[in-house]
């Protein structure tokens, strides 16, 4: 093994590699519903009409939660070696479950809604008489729980910077975290009171079987497609080593100003408004 040998830095290094940190404010959440055809019933009996322009606002509404981890399981070996012990890997362990916590928006407290309505389709918590089954309100109503590949969804978790990549000059490329058989396994009580107002958050822990990493943007940027605007050309066509000044002028383009007329594909820049950890369109 060769030696470590201290070496010189230049400022010009410092700031590349010591000078860019990534933050924790900047992620958005994206939940998906089961496959199941049946929740939608569920969520309209306790007053949820759900569609997209609701999912979309459900996932801006997460204001916390955390980056999966995982540990690798061994087993020790003390007798191959005289005085060595060895460990090796049987098997990846995950974690149990990952936290979420919402903002509780005032027009239908929609986190609320929605992931009780799926608690109450996977335990056929309902309030209509099914033929052959009561309601939740008789007294004799007993729990039919689904089976999982009924009830479980998805969810994916993004995390970008300030300066989200955007046509693959001087960008911050995101990553994200795919997880599988996900489902909700227990909403938090949430305390209300007469004392001092304060936000209402929703804190949910979702169970999941395993995750995995992708940083595969929504598409590749083709420059002979017919729908890319002049200024999605121009970043293609930009030359891939930029001045700071020049980085810096085109990150305030993209991300600080927020441009309606994207491409199909492309994500519509971020604004933050400094209370939650999630991007607003």
């Amino acid at each position: 093994m060769a030696n470590i040998t201290p070496t010189g830095k230049s400022i010009a290094q410092i700031k590349k590699d010591l000078l860019n940190p990534a933050t924790t404010s900047h992620f958005l959440m994206s939940v998906g519903t089961p496959s199941d055809g049946g929740l939608q019933r569920f969520q309209t009996e306790i007053g949820l009409n759900f569609n997209t322009d609701q999912q979309e606002r459900l996932n801006l509404l997460c204001s916390e939660t955390a980056l999966p981890g995982s540990r690798l399981s061994t087993v020790e070996s003390r007798n191959h070696f005289p005085g060595v012990r060895e460990r090796h890997v049987y098997r990846r362990e995950f974690d149990d479950i990952i936290n979420l916590v919402f903002y509780v928006d005032a027009d239908q407290y929609l986190p609320i809604r929605y992931f009780e309505s799926w608690m109450n389709f996977i335990t056929g918590s309902t309030v209509t008489d099914f033929p052959g089954q009561r309601g939740i309100e008789d007294p004799t109503f007993s729990y039919t729980m689904k089976f999982p590949n009924q009830y479980k969804g998805s969810l994916e978790l993004t995390k970008f910077e300030k300066n989200l990549e955007f046509g693959g000059v001087g960008r911050t490329k995101r990553i994200t975290y795919k997880f599988v058989n996900v489902y909700p396994l227990a909403v938090s009580s949430m305390p209300i009171s007469y004392n001092t107002s304060r936000l209402l958050k929703c804190s949910v822990g979702m169970a999941y079987s395993r995750y995995f990493l992708t940083g595969t943007p929504q598409r590749a940027l083709d420059e002979t497609a017919t729908d890319l605007s002049q200024f999605e050309i121009d970043l293609a066509q930009a030359p891939k080593s930029l001045s700071l000044v020049e980085i810096a002028k085109r990150n305030s383009e993209i991300s600080g100003l927020g441009r309606p007329n994207l491409s199909p594909g492309f994500a519509v820049p971020l604004k933050f408004d400094g209370l939650s950890g999630s991007g607003i369109g």
